[in-house]
């Protein structure tokens, strides 16, 4: 379950664990359970039709609020009606609302909990009692585990950590020509430097954080390209028009195309202000692109020796704020080494594909599921046979 199929690494590990576990010969569907229907991106409508085309049924209901009865009526018929054995939720605040109503059909629910949030005291305490109704709550990191153990009062128990992992299949480096082809299209020029990011655009991301460390590499060759689309597009394209950078900075808006958009870059920025466990720094190492990170304890977490270039103090899970003139002078130090760096991301690949690889995923939610299953099962054998003797 997730509450739309907007870009987002909830969202992308969901499909992806549908697709994978379809594959595996699990009967597996998507629920999209949000508010309303618009139109869908082109990122949405490529994702819909490969899940048409690996087997996996999408279904759409409608489910703004706890609050609508008629919601609570539709997801509950559409529960009922499927014969589920097992409900997995991966977004907020759809977790809470689906565990409480599987614990009344009697339908094992868990929940992933995919980064660290703020929370008011009421919500936390609404995902301590949450916790209580679920078998396992699932962490894509140690920083996650922490969070969820200190802050939502889960028990350690009740956690299990599995990273996300990605397909290294689908992130292979491009031969020369369909480099060069890329950049072409996109109007980058063979010198020049090209920084990518992709991510939703929205105040989490860091993105203007970015920007104003592009003004500060005057005079460069470097360019900033911007994959994805959120609500704070205009205020970015606002920043970008205001430092004059509209020649170096990029809006590339929602795209399909991640992998050959990497290909054809020279390096990956992020400045996040807090992460979970970043797909999209794993997509960047598995195509061997230098990259430079904040010194998130999420990020730390996938950075081996060499291929990430940290800036910034120390954060833990969150970040207040970046200074510009940090990135800045970690953009630059990666583009006047660009050798040194590119070997030392070369090894990057191998550890994604050790450690972070999609199957690696797909195996630790596979005898979770298995595990949940079985231990419902046997309770409610037992609950039907102390029933029938009590009777």
């Amino acid at each position: 379950m997730v509450g739309s199929l907007a870009p987002g690494g909830a969202e992308r590990v969901a499909v992806e664990l549908a697709m994978g576990l379809a594959a595996r010969g699990w009967d597996a569907e998507i629920l999209v359970a949000g508010a309303g229907r618009r139109e869908a991106s082109p990122y949405e409508a490529a994702l819909r039709e490969e899940a048409s085309r690996r087997g996996v049924a999408l279904r759409q209901v409608d489910f703004p609020s706890i609050r609508q009865r008629s919601a609570w009526a539709r997801l509950r018929r559409l529960l009922v009606d499927g014969g589920f054995e097992l409900v997995h939720a991966h977004n907020r605040p759809q977790d809470w609302q689906l565990v409480a109503l599987c614990r009344l059909l009697g339908v094992p629910a868990i929940y992933t909990v995919h980064r660290s949030h703020e929370l008011t005291a009421r919500q936390r305490a609404l995902y301590a009692a949450c916790a209580r109704l679920t078998p396992v709550v699932v962490c894509v990191s140690r920083t996650v585990a922490r969070h969820v153990e200190t802050m939502e009062k889960v028990p350690l128990r009740k956690i299990r950590v599995i990273h996300n992992g990605i397909d290294l299949a689908r992130f292979q480096r491009p031969s020369a020509d369909e480099r060069a082809r890329v950049r072409r299209e996109l109007g980058w020029a063979p010198d020049d430097f090209v920084w990518i990011c992709v991510a939703r655009l929205a105040e989490p991301k860091g993105h203007r954080f970015l920007v104003e460390a592009m003004a500060r590499l005057r005079p460069s060759r470097s360019r900033l390209a911007l994959a994805g689309d959120g609500a704070l597009a205009g205020a970015i394209a606002a920043d970008v028009a205001r430092l004059d950078l509209g020649d170096r900075v990029q809006l590339l808006g929602s795209r399909s195309d991640v992998a050959a958009l990497l290909g054809a870059a020279d390096g990956y920025a992020c400045a996040s202000l807090t992460e979970g466990h970043p797909l999209s720094l794993l997509e960047a190492m598995a195509m061997e692109l230098p990259v430079i990170a904040p010194r998130l304890s999420a990020v730390s977490e996938i950075a081996s020796a060499g291929s990430l270039v940290l800036f910034g103090p120390e954060h833990g899970a969150v970040a207040p704020t970046h200074d510009p003139a940090e990135l800045a002078r970690a953009m630059s130090d990666v583009e006047n080494d660009r050798d040194g760096h590119r070997r030392a991301a070369h090894g990057a690949r191998e550890r994604v594909g050790a450690t972070f690889s999609l199957d690696a995923m797909l195996d630790a939610h596979e005898r979770l599921y298995r595990e949940t299953i079985d231990a419902a099962s046997s309770r409610s054998f037992l609950s039907r046979i102390a029933d029938r003797r009590f009777w």
